[in-house]
């Protein structure tokens, strides 16, 4: 978790928790180099099993294959300055100037939604952006996910903040969704670049842009990515998967 990241404030409660540990269990391999970086381990079983356990398969079909008109992009997620959302609606005005249609749906709230609407309200993106706030029916944060074509959260680290995986990224692939995610943290475990989505630096506002344009305008690249991230949740990231994975280490434990 977050501890790792501020390890010498938790120093002492870390140190007393691996003390007691066998089996060390990490949500990515960037977090489990984060603990290898701080503390020998060497003398635990460590492993890296991405936490999905709660997204179980379930039998959909691929409406990306027939999608036609506009572009749909969500996000959903917590809204703050770490998610890349801000520089993506910059980036997103720039590809609005240029005549693509799309429009972007965010599910959220955070620190910094008043921020993010203050500046989509000054930009011509304005008409193509709406705010839905917090929404808690995880059914309609499905239906908002599957009915969209791209899944939007380029991910950065701000100060001891980042993605340490990113499950927001295979909630979306559990229907065939890519993402465009960051760089940082275990983000580009969740997505693979330029496989099941892309992986680009938001604060790089040309390759932000550059993704963006590629995302929005070639649909096989699309099809073809959100295929691939299906393919890939189903064998390798289902509730299940991950639920065998934790027992097997136990049980050979």
């Amino acid at each position: 978790g977050q501890e790792y990241l501020n390890y010498s404030k938790n120093q002492s409660r870390i140190d007393t928790s691996l003390s007691r540990t066998k089996i060390l269990i990490a949500s990515s391999k960037y977090t489990l180099d984060l603990i290898k970086k701080n503390w020998d381990i060497s003398t635990l079983k460590s492993n890296v099993i991405y936490p999905t356990y709660h997204i179980k398969k379930e039998p959909i079909n691929n409406k990306m294959l027939n999608k036609k008109g506009m572009v749909k992009i969500v996000s959903v997620c917590r809204i703050e300055k770490r998610k890349g959302l801000l520089e993506s609606l910059k980036a997103l005005n720039i590809i609005n100037e240029k005549g693509y249609g799309f429009s972007w749906d965010i599910i959220g709230d955070g620190p910094q939604l008043n921020e993010l609407k203050s500046l989509c309200g000054s930009l011509k993106i304005k008409n193509n952006v709406i705010f839905h706030g917090k929404i808690n029916d995880n059914s309609i944060k499905e239906s908002f996910v599957k009915g969209s074509d791209i899944f939007l959260m380029p991910t950065y680290k701000d100060d001891l903040s980042i993605e340490g995986f990113g499950l927001a990224y295979i909630e979306a692939a559990k229907f065939g969704v890519p993402s465009i995610a960051g760089i940082s943290g275990g983000a580009p475990e969740a997505v693979l670049n330029k496989k099941t989505g892309w992986c680009v630096d938001p604060l790089d506002l040309h390759s932000l842009v550059n993704v963006l344009e590629e995302a929005l305008t070639n649909t096989n690249t699309r099809i073809h990515l959100g295929n691939t991230a299906f393919k890939r949740f189903e064998t390798e990231l289902t509730s299940d998967t991950a639920i065998k994975k934790l027992m097997r280490i136990a049980i050979e434990q």
